[in-house]
């Protein structure tokens, strides 16, 4: 899978390649340390409109729980937008999964940890706004959660997982 530093959401992506997620512990919402922007109105189209990349070919933003939570209830996922760059200001939820259940972030075998699930990026029900975001929804005080957010083009089988460090010739 391919990560585009200018398309990550939560965390970042070391100078080694290793990705490093972003600490989401306390309760209660969560907001993504990164944005996308949107651009403002007038860049490359209408003087009043803003794009919508969920209309065209689909993309997914992958979330991955880099550790196992501790504490609470569940988590849920929420890709956001809003007017504001802090995702403050006029947020609406673009696409979220369910309430995930703490005991099924259990680590996977051969995977770092944690779970990875897949939100859509839907074409937009209203409007378009200039920043989106993740929200991350956690019931309960949760400790050492740390999760990595990106958009992806499609997924990836966790089953099949790609070895990295090679140079081709």
């Amino acid at each position: 899978m391919f990560y585009d530093a200018s398309l990550v959401l939560c965390g970042s992506v070391g100078s080694n390649g290793a990705l490093v997620g972003q600490a989401c512990n306390g309760a209660g919402n969560i907001t993504s340390t990164n944005t996308i922007d949107m651009g403002p109105p007038g860049l490359g189209g209408s003087p009043v409109q803003l794009g919508d990349p969920g209309t065209g070919e689909p993309v997914l933003i992958h979330v991955h729980a880099r550790t196992t939570p501790v504490g609470g209830t569940s988590v849920r996922f929420q890709l956001i937008q809003a007017d504001d760059a802090l995702l403050t200001v006029g947020v609406q939820v673009l696409n979220q999964t369910d309430d995930l259940p703490l005991s099924a972030f259990a680590p996977l075998p051969g995977l770092p940890a944690g779970r990875h699930d897949y939100i859509a990026w839907p074409p937009a029900t209203f409007a378009p706004k200039r920043f989106v975001g993740m929200r991350i929804v956690n019931a309960g005080p949760i400790a050492n959660l740390s999760v990595f957010a990106c958009v992806v083009a499609g997924p990836q089988d966790p089953n099949r997982p790609m070895r990295s460090g090679y140079s081709m010739s």
